[in-house]
């Protein structure tokens, strides 16, 4: 019987009898379906084994490149290569990072600028020179100084002191702070009492023109309506007993005839008080806060801030402070007294 006539593009019999093999065939049934197919006979390709299928597309519309059957040889690679070349692999022996060894290290700059003296860790030690500490180096330092704000914090609220004052003066309870808002040059004037550069009295006819008001006495009247907050008070004793440091830093309204400082005999309770119009820059300006860590003797993470401004906490965080916003008294003294580590009194 004559051989039937074998289907184009199928191997020839090589045996000369039976049917022909159909070896594509069986290879299409090794690959995953769905993949495309080169015949073996292509060119560059090693014949019996299916080529490299390509990129496909992935579940999420993204491409997956599929592993070849084989690797073929690399001249020029492995052990050998490092070591008649020089090259930078590494061996067995050698470990990550050995061609780290010869990188030269960087040296800082002699013209820059002076870096901090040290940073405290939790157990005691210090952290390079001229670098600033991590965040979990931040968490990690324990604190040493209390460092408060005036008005609101030390004092009862200063923002209900300013509406009780708008409303003994027949205005919106508001008024103030909505002037301070809304006229930059109020604003302004403010910023210059703060830090000195106009007295009080050229504050108070500023503010006193834009709220229509006589503006002599304007500070003073408003700070008879504030008082000393003993539990805070109690809270610095607390603190200095048992051997942390405390501080004021407040932003001032102006020198002049009035100082609401002095009724609070501040100097008394704290171990330093910064006032923003005695050294010339106030609050948010990152450089009082450093001032006043500097005159405490600790570094800015070794610090916490209470202020009930949130404004103003900020600045304060950047420099490593750990910060409180002092909304409430209670809630406020029991998150200082939780960042401290206070024991109870009599303990």
């Amino acid at each position: 019987m004559p051989t039937p006539p074998r289907p184009s593009g199928d191997p020839p019999d090589t045996c000369g009898a039976g049917p022909a093999v159909d070896r594509h065939r069986i290879l299409r049934r090794r690959q995953a379906p769905g993949l495309p197919w080169r015949r073996p006979d292509a060119p560059g390709q090693v014949p019996g084994r299916p080529s490299h299928p390509g990129p496909v597309p992935g579940l999420l519309g993204s491409v997956i490149e599929t592993t070849p059957l084989h690797r073929p040889h690399r001249p020029g690679r492995g052990p050998r290569r490092h070591r008649e070349h020089g090259g930078r692999g590494r061996s067995r022996d050698q470990g990550l990072g050995h061609h780290r060894a010869d990188r030269p290290h960087r040296q800082p700059s002699a013209s820059g600028p002076a870096a901090p003296a040290h940073a405290t860790d939790s157990l005691g030690g210090r952290t390079p020179a001229g670098r600033t500490p991590s965040l979990r180096e931040r968490h990690a330092m324990r604190p040493r100084a209390l460092l408060l704000d005036f008005g609101g914090v030390i004092t009862t609220d200063f923002y209900a002191a300013i509406r009780t004052f708008c409303a003994s003066q027949g205005l919106a309870a508001n008024a103030i702070e909505y002037v301070l808002a809304t006229r930059p040059e109020v604003r302004a004037r403010l910023v210059d009492a703060e830090r000195g550069r106009i007295t009080q009295h050229e504050f108070e006819e500023t503010l006193g023109g834009a709220l229509g008001i006589p503006g002599r006495g304007i500070i003073a009247r408003i700070g008879a309506h504030l008082k000393p907050c003993q539990p805070v008070l109690d809270l610095v004793a607390r603190a200095r007993h048992q051997g942390f440091r405390t501080g004021v830093l407040s932003n001032s309204w102006g020198s002049g005839d009035y100082n609401v400082y002095d009724a609070y005999d501040l100097e008394r309770h704290f171990d330093t008080v910064v006032i923003s119009d005695q050294v010339g820059i106030s609050k948010p300006d990152t450089a009082i806060y450093q001032l006043a860590a500097d005159r405490l003797g600790v570094n800015p993470p070794e610090c916490i801030f209470a202020d009930d401004t949130a404004a103003y906490l900020a600045p304060a965080h950047d420099l490593g402070m750990a910060v409180v916003h002092f909304a409430e008294p209670e809630t406020g003294i029991a998150e200082i007294v939780k960042r401290l580590g206070l024991s109870h009194p009599g303990t």
